[in-house]
């Protein structure tokens, strides 16, 4: 595993997209790495209320009908795109992981730019 870079320890909020709609929660520990070929973006749930428990059990007991993550925290954007630069030729995909409740969930991912801040990690069938 190459180096691991913070892109935020504290809270910081991630939209989660399903066939449903879209769910805020938070996270904590967003990281960023490369293992095996694949850069992966991690971090750990973290649902600040019920609202948001009762959301993220939602998602993650059907975790195939995440369709994309949305990052709007512009710090974690670009250490993410810092690291990205830094690290071409060493990875040839993108993986988001999260882990929730003692479960950790991996999902291939397209990574875009959005137009008004922030990225989008489009999960890939």
């Amino acid at each position: 595993m190459a180096v691991s870079i913070d892109l935020r320890v504290g809270i910081t909020p991630f939209e989660f997209w399903h066939e449903f709609g879209e769910d805020q929660i938070n996270v904590i520990n967003s990281k960023v790495f490369v293992e095996s070929k694949k850069l992966v973006l991690s971090c750990d749930a973290k649902p600040v209320d019920s609202n948001q428990r009762s959301d993220a059990k939602l998602i993650f007991r059907n975790p195939h009908l995440l369709t994309q993550i949305v990052v709007t925290d512009e710090r974690v954007f670009e250490r993410f795109t810092r690291y990205v630069k830094n690290h071409r030729g060493e990875f040839d995909s993108f993986e988001f992981a999260i882990t929730f409740e003692n479960q950790k969930y991996q999902y291939p991912v397209k990574v875009s730019k959005r137009e008004i801040g922030g990225m989008v990690l489009q999960v890939q069938a």
